[in-house]
């Protein structure tokens, strides 16, 4: 599961705890950017949000007029819920 934000449901966190469920966990610009409608004819795009963060080392970074982006990949999802007011 790709998302920015989980709440507090108890199914879920026990499924993530025992192993069931991948969780990644990405700003909600960031996750908003990715799955755009017009996503498919952009494959990936670069953003300073996360840049150093534990949750974005992984990535690594790429220096573009001497500061620092992650390169963020369009989401391809089958599914996608958003809750919203």
């Amino acid at each position: 599961m790709i998302s920015s934000y989980v709440g507090e449901n108890k199914l879920f966190a026990q499924q993530y705890l025992a192993g069931e469920l991948e969780l990644e966990f990405n700003p909600q610009g960031t996750l908003a950017s990715a799955s755009a409608p017009e996503a498919p004819s952009i494959p990936a795009f670069y953003t300073k949000t996360g840049v150093g963060t534990l949750n974005r080392r992984r990535q690594g970074s790429e220096g573009i007029r001497r500061e620092k982006y992650i390169m963020e990949r369009v989401l391809f999802a089958d599914l996608a819920i958003v809750h919203a007011w």
